[in-house]
């Protein structure tokens, strides 16, 4: 099975990776997994955190620290992104939200600091 991935933790969303994945246990760890250039060799980084996997049922889900959080299908994370040496990453504070929601009001309380 072939699965996208939108390369937003170094690519800034102008990368789709296409991930070949064995169809056997949960797709989007199995795509992480599959993600690395250590098995899957690509022109592009690994697949990493604010990375957003298609899922093939039409969700998308946004790469954590520790899982996968359901965004909206019209949503990117471009004005969540922090500079880090030249490259746009999430910064590792959103990497504990469990909830969309939960990453809008962190996101909406580190601005008004």
């Amino acid at each position: 099975m072939n699965v996208e991935v939108e390369m937003w933790a170094f690519c800034e969303g102008s990368v789709i990776r296409n991930v070949e994945i064995p169809d056997k246990g949960d797709l989007l760890d199995e795509v992480f997994h599959w993600g690395q250039n250590d098995f899957q060799r690509r022109d592009c980084p690994s697949v990493s955190v604010g990375d957003i996997v298609r899922h093939p049922n039409g969700t998308r889900h946004m790469v954590m620290g520790f899982g996968f959080l359901e965004v909206p299908k019209d949503w990117t994370p471009e004005k969540y992104m922090v500079d880090h040496g030249g490259h746009k990453i999430l910064p590792p504070m959103f990497s504990d939200c469990d909830t969309f929601e939960g990453l809008i009001a962190k996101w909406d309380e580190f601005n008004s600091e």
